[in-house]
């Protein structure tokens, strides 16, 4: 799927689980949390302050880092995705309704 000029990816999302009786954010959430589980992703987003965003990212165990014991994990959102950021090296998060565009990384040869 790719988003038009007008559109961001997920108002495409929305529109694709329109109408399908499950909560369309969890849906949009479970799409990008199972491709980030495999690879580096490119995910470009606005953030809070309003400003564009562009983030390497990935939820892949090979590409993250052990997770610390005895942390708390942060509280679930059904918009919020939790991923590693490759290029800041560093647990961020982005919420899927602001997602401009996503694409997996090309790999380099």
């Amino acid at each position: 799927m790719t988003p038009t000029q007008d559109r961001s990816l997920s108002q495409v999302l929305l529109d694709h689980w329109a109408g399908i009786g499950e909560n369309v954010d969890e849906q949009s959430k479970k799409y990008y949390k199972d491709k980030l589980e495999h690879g580096t992703w490119i995910v470009e987003f606005t953030k809070a302050d309003g400003s564009a965003a562009v983030m390497e990212c990935t939820l892949d165990q090979k590409l993250t880092p052990p997770l610390k014991t005895g942390s708390t994990p942060r509280p679930e959102s059904p918009t919020l995705i939790h991923v590693y950021s490759l290029d800041r090296k560093g647990w961020r998060s982005f919420h899927v309704t602001t997602v401009k565009s996503f694409y997996q990384k090309p790999e380099e040869l």
